[in-house]
């Protein structure tokens, strides 16, 4: 065991009032309920030297158990009086309560702090609402902690993410935004493929990146569906000169005179169509601007752009407006969504 400072051996010159008694630290066992996985360190040396300088503000909670104490709140603050090397701490002793009473008193607390890693914090989210206490729905959870009922929804999605993307979120590799947009994948194999080049992209580019998968999937359906039906993969004609470049794709077990027709019939409605001249060739739309013309229609057809009509997200904007949530143009509110700042209000 590491040797105490000698620095940090020195009484406390000033702390709590004498009301709260002092415990063993060593007859405190922690909490099964505690939200935070992971201490910083640093973060704990920084506190034992508060508490050195300034005694213990604040008492820990325990509730005795029989031949020990269990810590319902203030495991910071043990860890760190441990550090200094005290053999006590002064501590609030409250009286037996329910296992969900005990664990909600602990998790609010922690969840209320701003240090949690996105990981820990949903994770405290679902253990309030896996108490089977009636008092904690997400409208609850959101209004003690200081958030939206969206933003305790989104949480909760983060925790169905793929093992290994949920905990590069843990470890702050990548941040809740990029795990937001992860969630829209469908499979825990693509959710890794994105996250592992996610690490070197910012929210808007991760995005985009899950755009282009999700795109990519609609086409790979659609041309799966229309390999059942004939032996049609997909043609390409390109004008290249005067001739024509024809990109073709034959799967081995096709049947090849069915193919010449698919084939020849595409050519034909390729070829028929008018040619479109430079003059006449719309400009190119970018993903900014048609989120921003989708944005001018309404919250849902914004998420829908970005969503997809059936996420459920679209569905609950359906009937809103940019001013039921206060902002007053659709840029605003396209930078609102982008944000996570958009659920609906009840």
């Amino acid at each position: 065991m590491a040797e105490t400072p000698e620095v940090w051996s020195q009484p406390v010159p000033r702390g709590l009032p004498p009301s709260y008694p002092s415990i063993e630290i060593a007859k405190i066992k922690p909490s099964r309920h505690q939200a935070r996985k992971s201490f910083d360190d640093e973060k704990l040396k920084d506190l034992a030297e508060s508490i050195r300088q300034e005694g213990l503000i604040e008492p820990v909670i325990v509730r005795p158990m029989g031949d020990y104490y269990e810590l319902v709140s203030g495991d910071r603050r043990l860890r760190a009086c441990s550090l200094l090397g005290h053999l006590t701490i002064e501590a609030k002793v409250i009286q037996p309560v329910s296992e969900a009473e005990a664990a909600a008193k602990g998790l609010v607390e922690n969840l209320q702090r701003e240090d949690l890693n996105p990981v820990e914090e949903a994770e405290g989210f679902r253990t309030l609402l896996d108490l089977g206490d009636s008092h904690w729905n997400q409208d609850q959870i959101a209004k003690v902690v200081g958030k939206t009922q969206g933003y305790i929804s989104q949480s909760l999605n983060i925790l169905k993410l793929a093992a290994p993307v949920v905990e590069n979120i843990r470890r702050l590799i990548i941040s809740r935004s990029h795990g937001l947009e992860l969630c829209r994948l469908q499979t825990p194999e693509e959710q890794i493929q994105v996250a592992e080049k996610a690490k070197d992209l910012n929210q808007k580019e991760t995005r985009k990146l899950v755009d282009q998968m999700l795109r990519g999937g609609e086409k790979a359906a659609k041309s799966e569906k229309q390999g059942a039906e004939s032996s049609n993969q997909g043609f390409r004609f390109t004008r290249k000169g005067a001739g024509v470049a024809i990109t073709a794709y034959f799967p081995g077990t096709g049947d090849m005179s069915k193919f010449l027709e698919d084939l020849r019939a595409a050519y034909e409605a390729w070829s028929s169509k008018p040619t479109v001249t430079a003059d006449h060739t719309a400009p190119a739309v970018t993903d900014e601007d048609a989120e921003l013309l989708a944005a001018k229609k309404g919250p849902a057809a914004l998420c829908a752009r970005i969503c997809g009509a059936e996420d459920s997200r679209t569905k609950m904007l359906e009937g809103k407006t940019w001013t039921d949530f206060g902002i007053a143009t659709p840029e605003e509110g396209l930078r609102a969504f982008l944000d996570g700042k958009i659920t609906e209000r009840r």
